[in-house]
């Protein structure tokens, strides 16, 4: 990683077609708060421990001001709080693909989005360290 470990360079930002219908075809999933996760192992390298992409959902929030609002809370958290789950893809010598879909009902504030996303890098981390040993 080049950059600081503090960023979300967009290498980082899962867009490749072909991987995110292998993670709706192969991947795991799990409900944690106003989050739903799926992830999965990557198939192919790619050059951070994990990439990840975000949704919210047009039925609950449609003004796409208030969904790129909740975009830019939940890229905020992931930056500040991805680094135990890098670290620990980096100790395993693995690589993940994950998708945040945001299923809540109202706008939240950062402290809330914040809280989320540490309960489900610490979810992921269960979920890896169950699957490997």
């Amino acid at each position: 990683m080049s950059q600081g470990i503090y960023s979300f360079s967009k290498k980082e930002h899962l867009s490749n077609k072909r991987s995110i219908s292998l993670l709706f075809e192969k991947g795991y999933s799990f409900w944690s708060h106003s989050f739903s996760v799926i992830w999965c192992y990557s198939d192919r390298p790619i050059p951070f421990p994990a990439q990840m992409a975000i949704s919210v959902t047009k039925k609950s929030f449609k003004r796409a001001v208030d969904r790129n609002r909740i975009k830019r809370l939940v890229r905020e958290a992931w930056r500040l709080n991805k680094n135990s789950l890098y670290d620990l893809l980096k100790g395993k010598d693995r690589q993940i693909i994950i998708m945040l879909v945001y299923t809540g009902k109202e706008i939240p504030d950062f402290h809330d989005v914040n809280n989320q996303i540490k309960n489900v890098i610490s979810k992921i981390l269960l979920l890896l360290s169950a699957r490997e040993g």
